[in-house]
């Protein structure tokens, strides 16, 4: 050991000098962006650094991590906190999954304790926040934050802080420094109280290593909020996970937090939700049988199930509706669940000459693709055209941290499984590297296959630096060093131990550090079979010997279709041979493989010319063995030509024989037809297709140009050109639709009082208001007009506006018309605010419920009139005295006619009479309690005629004007205004 730490300490000088000036410049640029980013303020709340975003930084002895956000790294201190995933280094201690997501796919930070001339004992590494300000908070804002201690040799955790911006040392352990042995995340909690008033506060979590190298402590999850009552929080999502034939009724379990201050009790309810991919949400209640105290955390179980039966990635949201979501601790969570491809049938050979297959990529800065080697050692595949590889023709990436991920085989009828592949490796020697790894838990969780040592060429290290996976062994090192593999190398690793299990998952992890890039790895010949494999079918001349090998362990007992008992047999006639492997287990495995005879004369052809629309497929006659070059440099039996003109083929035999044709083929234009992109939309969309065709013919029956949907869907169209080519193109239609934005009525708000305005509160939504907020619901004191922009995941929007009045307290005021006494028409009206009911209280036991009535009163008197108006906030009394002389003819009307003005008067009355005779007239005043104010004078007329009455200095008011004849009396009212 002692050796190989000394060579790799070596290695790392030889690193230094190469990239001195580099990191040099780094380093700098680090301490000044650190210096200036580090006195950002942060003054919203919850504010949550899960690290998750963060720079990778490989796992190790990392003493560079030029983390970006909330949280950096102190540059002058002797470790660096890093990030990591799936476990540390070093055996025995560190997480092997983060706190966020609770699996071996999410980041955290940790430090790791046993870093060469870096590592234990009491080494230190300072981890500082941004300034933090709590000036503006009402409510207290609490510290929390999630740490993994464990190890033998594990060394304590402090918490400091500095209110001082730099200018005084900081003040350590506001808490008890800790420490402890546990293999779980463990949670610590810190009031800000003494804090509050502070506009400038920053923190440091200060770590003080052990005294060895089992001392690795996390971060993650460090969260500044402040405390709801209710505020339920889904942390994870148990189940379902990732895996193997997973059905439609997939069970969903959730673990739930509780930040609030809340305690919940058996009996008290609970409301979840979770939703699949973009389908309708569920939500379901659960009635607690535990308590559920502050901090503490209960798991649920959902009655509906989860529909995961599609292959493919789905996703899982899943939250809690103890409190609005997104508010506090609410949030959606969100996982990943992959439905993967079942293989049963074995021997599995994939040699990715169509691609990944089943395979697809995975992790972080990944350079895993699947095409022809070119580079100046793995320059080909190991059979065929296209191998697995890390970058075809460049080298791989610096910090890399990728795997390609196969489908679920499932071994449950297979007694004796094997792993065997071509692989080749060119990377920097024990810094970076690749392991195969497998899962029976979905990919919750990873096992190293294999050991250095194993026989077979099964790795050549277990020292690799980064870890790749979390595992030490591997492929490392290069031609120069000694460790490459210089090219293609069979390597073979039994299975045994998955022997009758149902889902296993493999996956291929290749990681990288940041320093020197190489060509990485390759594999080609992936084959997974139950302990015998003859290879794929081969092609030999007639006359000519192949050989068939079993190629198994010492010990097996073979049996052979021919009769034989050998390992190997020689074959010399076309047919199918099977072999029998048994062993002392009484595992009997089989093969089979079929063997094709050619003659050494044996002829290509093409077929006759031809013409054809667009492109034309090509396909030359082919045995296994057989290997084709074509006139335009292709290579492969099949090949698609899109150009006039002639083409031949030179196809090679296992015969060494080389054997040609020609075909002269005719390419016709198609057709141009383009229906555009996939796409979503909110509305009825058109889609067109290109003019100049003689016919089209939609997948809806339409006959048109053009055509417009409005339901999801996939459409097609096919186009026929004037030469009798067609093209069809096909577009998919998500039919979003639009969220409901209803913000109700509008409405009043009476002074003093609040208002809460509510839209659409469903998740996935993105809310705009107009006053700047971002949540489903404002709450608004004062009036005015309030609109909100409600938008689904699809970007579809919808808004709506309200508007909020504020009115004034209604202040009722009473107008009267007496002239048609004793019909009385009242006019109510409001200086103040509007009314929303008028209440009339006539005096004579009447009521009235209309703004302006009109009453009929019984006769003379005084009636005290009272008018009530009222809105929803406010009602106001007005009232009016009411003395009431109406006019009256006491005598039967002898043709006497009077006019008076005017009226308001204020000095005297002119009185204009219209009279067929002679008579005599006096004229008096009463008040309107009819006494009298101005004895009668009398006047005479003949005919029409006119008088002036004084009105002397009355006081102003309504009088009662009161004129007699012999036989008339008439009574006027009139106003006297001064």
């Amino acid at each position: 050991m002692e050796g190989r730490i000394h060579k790799r300490f070596v290695d790392g000088l030889k690193r230094e000098g190469i990239f001195f000036l580099i990191s040099f410049l780094s380093v700098v640029q680090l301490v000044l962006s650190s210096a200036s980013e580090l006195h950002g303020q942060i003054s919203q709340f919850p504010h949550i650094s899960s690290f998750e975003d963060e720079p990778v930084c490989i796992s190790g002895c990392n003493t560079n991590c030029p983390l970006l956000g909330t949280w950096r790294n102190a540059t002058t201190e002797d470790l660096d906190w890093v990030t990591d995933r799936s476990g540390t280094p070093s055996s025995s201690t560190g997480p092997s999954q983060d706190h966020t997501f609770g699996n071996s796919q999410g980041y955290y930070i940790y430090i790791e304790s046993s870093c060469n001339n870096q590592g234990y004992p009491n080494k230190r590494a300072d981890l500082v926040s941004a300034y933090f300000d709590f000036s503006s908070t009402t409510d207290t804002v609490f510290l929390s934050f999630w740490y993994h201690q464990y190890g033998a040799h594990m060394g304590y955790l402090h918490l400091d802080v500095d209110t001082s911006q730099g200018s005084s040392p900081w003040v350590e352990d506001i808490i008890p420094p800790f420490t402890d042995n546990i293999n779980q995340w463990q949670r610590q909690l810190v009031s800000m109280g003494p804090y509050m008033a502070m506009d400038s506060v920053r923190f440091r979590l200060r770590c003080i290593t052990g005294t060895n190298s089992r001392g690795d402590m996390a971060l993650d999850d460090i969260d500044f909020f402040i405390p709801q009552e209710n505020d339920l929080e889904v942390t994870l999502i148990n189940d379902p996970v990732q895996g193997c034939a997973l059905s439609d009724t997939e069970t969903v379990s959730l673990t739930v937090f509780n930040h609030g201050t809340n305690t919940l009790f058996p009996g008290d309810t609970v409301q979840l939700c979770f939703q699949v991919d973009l389908t309708n949400p569920l939500s379901e209640s659960f009635t607690l049988t535990d308590t559920l105290f502050p901090s503490g955390e209960l798991d649920f179980t959902f009655q509906q199930r989860a529909d995961l039966s599609v292959l493919g990635l789905h996703t899982i949201s899943a939250w809690s509706k103890m409190s609005p979501l997104g508010t506090s601790h609410n949030r959606e969570k969100t996982v990943s669940v992959y439905h993967f491809d079942v293989v049963s049938q074995f021997p599995y050979a994939e040699g990715f000459e169509n691609g990944f297959g089943m395979w697809r990529v995975e992790g972080v800065n990944s350079s895993w693709t699947v095409g022809t080697p070119a580079k100046a050692i793995i320059n080909r595949a190991a059979t065929g055209a296209n191998a697995l590889i890390t970058g075809t023709s460049t080298p791989y990436n610096n910090g890399e941290s990728g795997w390609v991920i196969g489908p679920c085989f499932d071994l449950s009828n297979v007694c004796r499984p094997e792993l065997r592949l071509n692989v080749a490796w060119e990377n920097e020697y024990t810094w970076d590297g690749a392991v195969i790894q497998y899962s029976t838990t979905g990919g919750v969780s990873w096992n190293r296959l294999g050991s250095l040592g194993d026989p077979f060429n099964w790795y050549n290290s277990d020292d690799i630096y980064v870890r790749p996976g979390g595992q030490a062994h591997g492929w490392t090192g290069t031609v120069s060093d000694g460790n490459g593999s210089g090219g293609w190398v069979s390597a073979k690793r039994n299975m045994y131990n998955l022997a009758g299990i149902e889902d296993v998952i493999v996956r291929i992890v290749f990681e990288s550090d940041n320093g020197i890039a190489g060509e990485g790895i390759a594999f080609d010949d992936f084959v997974i079979s139950n302990g015998v494999y003859l290879g794929p079918d081969l092609t030999v001349c007639i006359g000519d010997t192949a050989v068939l090998d079993a190629d198994s362990v010492s010990g097996d007992i073979y049996l052979w279709s021919t009769g034989a008992t050998t390992r190997t047999i020689s074959v010399t006639n076309p047919g199918i041979y099977w072999v029998e492997v048994s062993n002392s287990s009484f595992c009997t495995t089989r093969d089979t493989v079929e063997v094709f005879g050619i003659q050494p004369q044996y002829q290509v052809n093409l077929g006759a010319d031809t013409s054809a629309c667009g492109s034309y497929d090509l396909m030359a006659p082919t045995l296994p063995g057989f290997t084709h070059f074509w006139s335009n440099g292709q290579s492969g039996q099949n090949i698609t030509i899109t150009n006039s003109g002639a083409y031949f083929v030179d196809v090679t035999t296992p015969c060494g024989v080389v054997r040609s044709d020609t075909l002269n083929v005719q390419i016709l234009p198609l057709p141009p037809l383009d229906l555009g992109q996939d796409t979503t939309t909110c509305a009825d969309l058109t889609l067109v297709a290109d003019a100049g065709a003689s016919a089209y013919s939609w997948s809806t029956g339409a006959t048109t140009q053009s055509l417009t949907v409005n339901t999801t869907g996939n459409y097609s169209v096919t186009v026929i050109g004037i030469n009798g080519c067609t093209s069809v193109d096909s577009i998919e239609i998500l039919v979003a639709g639009f969220p409901t934005a209803d913000l109700g009525p509008d409405t009043i708000l009476c002074p003093g009082d609040t208002l809460c305005i509510t839209a659409n509160p469903n998740p996935g939504l993105n809310y705009t208001w107009t006053t700047g907020a971002l949540s489903n619901e404002i709450c608004v004191r004062s009036g005015g007009v309030y609109a909100v922009t409600v938008t689904n995941q699809d970007n579809c929007s919808r808004s709506d506006t309200v508007s909020i009045t504020i009115p004034a307290d209604p202040i009722a005021n009473i107008d009267a018309d007496t002239s048609n006494c004793p019909a009385i028409s009242f006019f109510g009206n409001s200086t103040g605010g509007p009314v929303d009911d008028w209440i009339w209280i006539f005096g004579d036991g009447d009521t009235g419920f209309v703004q302006n009535p009109t009453h009929i009163y019984p006769g003379t008197g005084l009636f005290n009139v009272e008018l009530v108006t009222s809105n929803a906030c406010g009602t106001d009394t007005a009232f009016l005295p009411l003395p009431l002389i109406c006019e009256v003819g006491v005598n039967e009307s002898l043709g006497l006619e009077v006019a008076i003005f005017p009226n308001p008067a204020s000095q005297y009355l002119n009185l204009h009479f219209f009279y067929s005779g002679y008579t005599r007239i006096d004229i008096g005043l009463l008040d309107m309690m009819g006494k009298e104010v101005i004895a009668p004078k009398a006047y005479r007329i003949q005919g029409n005629g006119q008088a002036v009455f004084e009105l002397g200095d009355l006081a102003e008011g309504i009088y009662i004007l009161e004129l007699h004849t012999g036989k008339q009396s008439i009574r006027k009212r009139i106003s006297i205004r001064r």
